[in-house]
């Protein structure tokens, strides 16, 4: 099930007091939308999705913007204002900005990494979550899960 997000409660929850931010208004005056998603990666952008763009050492994810406001994406939040027919999220440090924003998004997370020897505590702590209606419990089931990020995103 998808959660959508009205852009400007998404941005007052997540930058709200911990990054200066300003919105540039959409080609047709639109200043808000429902964000479905926040992503980085032109990859995982669909319909309603926020699309950061994250300078890196080899590309700069603004060179990305037209392509992601095509694949749907709604809005995007840059480091400079750019020619696209979205509302754009200016900030700073759009690296800071996408950690705060997927953070809240994705609402309060908490991960058990657990071995051998502490199966048990991931166990019951997964089952007490399960059965609270605050949280969403996941478990996967096998034994190494690669992953390339250690941020919310």
């Amino acid at each position: 099930m998808t959660r959508t997000t009205d852009l400007d409660t998404l941005l007052t929850d997540a930058l709200g007091g911990r990054l200066t931010w300003r919105l540039i208004a959409a080609a047709s005056g639109a200043t808000s939308c429902d964000v479905a998603q926040v992503t980085d990666t032109t990859r995982a952008v669909a319909p309603g999705s926020l699309f950061v763009c994250v300078v890196g050492q080899r590309h700069d994810g603004h060179d990305f913007a037209a392509g992601a406001v095509e694949a749907g994406a709604v809005a995007v939040v840059v480091q400079r204002a750019l020619d696209v027919p979205v509302p754009q999220i200016v900030v700073a440090d759009s690296r800071r900005a996408l950690g705060l924003l997927c953070a809240a998004q994705a609402g309060p997370t908490m991960a058990i990494v657990s071995t051998a020897s502490v199966v048990t505590t991931a166990t019951v702590t997964g089952l007490f979550l399960a059965a609270s209606s605050y949280f969403r419990s996941e478990r996967i089931q096998q034994t190494f899960v690669l992953i390339d990020r250690n941020t919310p995103e």
